[in-house]
């Protein structure tokens, strides 16, 4: 399911907000995915469990001048 879209992030180098079940929101670019999630945010690198992550969205940056 959000799988997927956290390696993908992951072979972009892309930011990924997740929000975990008990309602906190984390933001930041993950950096391996086992039975937890490495994110590295701009407090520093956390890792999450992914039974407790919820939704997963993927940020993509558009280059300028590119249409």
């Amino acid at each position: 399911m959000w799988r997927k879209e956290i390696q993908v992030a992951m072979n972009k180098k892309q930011s990924i907000i997740i929000r975990l079940l008990n309602g906190e929101i984390l933001k930041g670019i993950p950096e391996s995915l086992t039975e937890r999630l490495k994110l590295r945010c701009e407090d520093g690198t956390v890792w999450v469990p992914v039974e407790d992550i919820k939704h997963v969205s993927r940020l993509i940056e558009f280059e300028k001048g590119v249409r």
